[in-house]
C-alpha cells in the first residue's frame, strides 16, 4: 500500500522514506505476531479469558499513553509504528509467559507434528483467514480507493464513520469470543443439542447488546461525527 501511494504521488516526497520505514516496521511486527498468536489461542482453550483480557488491557494502556506522548512530542510515523509494534509483540509474548506458567510441562516439539494435526489446523486456519480477510476488505478497500483516486484528506470522511461501526463490532466480538472455545468443547463431547442451545442463546444476547449501540449510531451518529470531525 505504501509503495502504491508513493508512486501515485499521494504521499509528499519529504515523507517517502518515513512511510517506507513505517511499512517495514509494521510488516516485521505482523510477521512476528502471526506465530505468536498461538498463545492467546491457548489461553482461550484453557478458559483463561480474564487473564487474556487483563494482559491486553495493560498493553492497550501502554499503547495509548505512548501514542499520546508521541503526539505531544511531535514524534514521527516511524516512532508511532514502533510503539504499536512493541506493544503488539510484547502483548503476545506476555501471554506466552502466562501459558508457560499454566502449562509448565508444555514443550515446543515441532518434530512430533503429524499430518492429521496439520490438516486439522490448516483447515480451521484457512477458514479463519478468509473471515478476517473479508472483514478487512469490507472496511478498508474503500479508504484505499479514495486515497488512490482522490485526495488523502478525504479519507477521514469515510474512515471515521466506518471506524464507529468497527468499534461497535469489536465490543460485540469481545463479548462473544468465549463462544468459540465453548462450542469446540461441546463438539468434542458430541453435545449437538447443547451447541444449538448455546448458539441460540449467544445470538440472542448478542442482539440485545448490539441493538442499542446501532440504534444510537443511527439516530445520533451524524451529530457525533460533526463534533468529532
Amino acid at each position: 500500500i505504501a509503495a502504491v501511494l508513493q508512486f501515485s504521488g499521494k504521499v509528499p516526497a519529504s515523507l517517502h522514506a518515513e512511510v517506507w520505514i513505517m511499512t517495514v516496521v509494521s510488516a516485521v511486527a505482523l510477521g512476528l505476531s502471526l506465530p505468536l498468536s498461538i498463545f492467546p489461542a491457548a489461553l482461550d482453550g484453557l478458559g483463561r479469558f480474564s487473564l487474556k483480557a487483563a494482559i491486553r488491557t495493560v498493553f492497550l494502556g501502554v499503547r495509548i499513553v505512548g501514542s499520546l506522548w508521541l503526539i505531544n512530542a511531535e514524534g514521527t510515523l516511524v516512532h508511532l509504528a514502533l510503539v504499536f509494534a512493541f506493544t503488539i509483540v510484547g502483548e503476545q509474548l506476555a501471554m506466552g509467559v502466562a501459558v508457560a506458567r499454566l502449562l509448565p510441562d508444555l514443550k515446543p516439539a515441532p518434530w512430533r507434528t503429524n499430518r492429521e494435526a496439520l490438516k486439522l489446523v490448516r483447515g480451521f486456519s484457512f477458514d479463519s483467514f478468509l473471515a478476517m480477510l473479508a472483514g478487512r476488505i469490507a472496511f478498508k478497500t474503500d479508504a484505499i480507493v479514495i486515497g488512490l483516486c482522490g485526495q488523502l484528506d478525504m479519507i477521514p470522511f469515510f474512515d471515521m464513520p466506518s471506524r464507529l461501526v468497527e468499534y461497535s463490532k469489536n465490543l460485540i466480538r469481545s463479548a462473544t469470543t468465549t463462544l468459540t472455545p465453548a462450542i469446540s468443547a461441546l463438539d468434542a463431547r458430541g453435545g449437538k443439542i447443547a451447541i444449538r442451545e448455546l448458539f441460540l442463546t449467544g445470538s440472542r444476547f448478542a442482539l440485545y447488546l448490539a441493538l442499542p449501540i446501532h440504534l444510537a449510531l443511527i439516530f445520533f451518529g451524524g451529530s457525533f461525527l460533526e463534533l468529532w470531525l
